[in-house]
């Protein structure tokens, strides 16, 4: 983890009073592997599961109870080669697996179904995790919630990221998720490799387009945390 989010979690001691930051408003649900012969029999169980809060924002992680969880927690020391080593041991498995993202009443549903064909919907309300940015699109990849409400949000975008105005993106996510503090991830690619704490932003991703450690240092990332404002990582090993 850089060194930079080590100093972040520092200056949010007053927030946290000491206590260590768990993920909450998140259930994971092992499953049948024959129900993810299709993704809309998945979807609908995840529709119909019992949310893990009476909050208005939530996550529900679902997998093949035979094959296990695709979201595998990092060290929380971690270098673009351990990422990038384990992507190319993953990259050819197959990971029956399904994240559904509830606010405020509207979700999304991401799956990947048996045969590892990808599929995304949205509820009739639309897409909760799409972000207003000028001149393109952006949309939260994924997030996580911690105690205090504090938020890990990862965000792809189309805009070049020198034109994006990191402060608003951040605005808007912390408000849709009722966040009080957040670090904020911006990528044109969602390959967050020095940022990401699990595996989670990676289940959806095309990974005929991974990038290589090379490749990944050549890239940027605006990275943004409430109260401190932007800047752009500088990627090492």
């Amino acid at each position: 983890m850089t060194m930079r989010f080590l100093l972040s979690l520092i200056a949010l001691g007053g927030v946290l009073n000491g206590q260590r930051t768990n993920r909450i408003n998140y259930l994971r649900l092992p499953l049948d592997s024959r129900i993810f012969e299709s993704c809309a029999e998945v979807e609908k169980v995840a529709r119909e599961a019992d949310p893990p809060t009476k909050d208005r924002v939530y996550t529900i992680e679902l997998f093949a109870r035979k094959k296990g969880a695709f979201s595998l927690a990092f060290p929380s020391e971690h270098s673009v080669s351990d990422v990038t080593q384990w992507i190319a041991a993953n990259k050819n498995k197959t990971f029956p697996t399904a994240m559904f993202y509830a606010v405020d009443g509207r979700y999304k549903f991401r799956c990947r179904d048996s045969q590892n064909r990808l599929s995304q919907t949205t509820g009739a309300e639309g897409d909760p995790l799409q972000l207003s940015v000028t001149g393109g699109k952006a949309e939260i990849w994924h997030f996580d919630l911690y105690n205090v409400y504090m938020a890990h949000l990862y965000v792809v975008t189309d805009v070049p990221l020198d034109k994006i105005d990191g402060k608003d993106v951040l605005a808007q996510a912390s408000r849709k998720l009722g966040a009080r503090f957040a670090f904020l991830y911006i990528r044109r690619d969602p390959w967050f490799y020095e940022h990401s704490l699990d595996a989670t932003p990676y289940i959806f991703s095309d990974w005929s387009k991974v990038l290589d450690g090379e490749q990944y240092r050549a890239t940027q990332t605006l990275d943004c945390m409430t109260g401190h404002g932007c800047s752009f990582a500088s990627h090492h090993d």
